[in-house]
């Protein structure tokens, strides 16, 4: 008889079977309502954090995208962008406005006793906007 037909009638083999060791799975409970709560408090302080961080970072990448605007020959300021930055033109353009104008989202920022890098990049934009309007008023 061959082998498979041996193990399957329960027949000694002649030679040993090699066998598998499985780990074991030990079941997890499911998380409490309280760990739950805690995982979720603790993702929505660093989604905060993240945000209130975006014009500082925002200014960071303006600087830089200003320094690279110097070195790209004329002509391809877009394709650098676009293709070596990964950016969005207009995004690069918000970036660097806001780096033009730290100084005024700095003094807006004090007067507010917040701080520029509690400053989302959404606000600050804003914020440049409404300056805009109030000084042609």
């Amino acid at each position: 008889m061959n082998d498979l037909l041996n193990r399957f009638l329960g027949v000694a083999a002649t030679e040993p079977v090699a066998t598998t060791t499985l780990p074991v799975v030990v079941p997890q409970p499911p998380p409490t309502a309280a760990e739950l709560a805690a995982s979720i408090r603790k993702a929505h302080t660093e989604v905060t954090e993240a945000v209130e961080r975006g014009a500082a970072a925002a200014i960071t990448a303006g600087k830089l995208l200003d320094l690279a605007k110097e070195t790209v020959s004329h002509g391809s300021w877009e394709t650098y962008v676009t293709e070596v930055c990964g950016l969005n033109p207009r995004t690069a353009q918000h970036y660097r406005r806001l780096a033009k104008h730290e100084a005024k989202l700095a003094q807006w920022a004090e007067q507010k006793a917040q701080g520029l890098a509690a400053l989302s990049q959404t606000e600050a934009l804003k914020i440049l906007s409404s300056l805009g309007r109030k000084r042609r008023k």
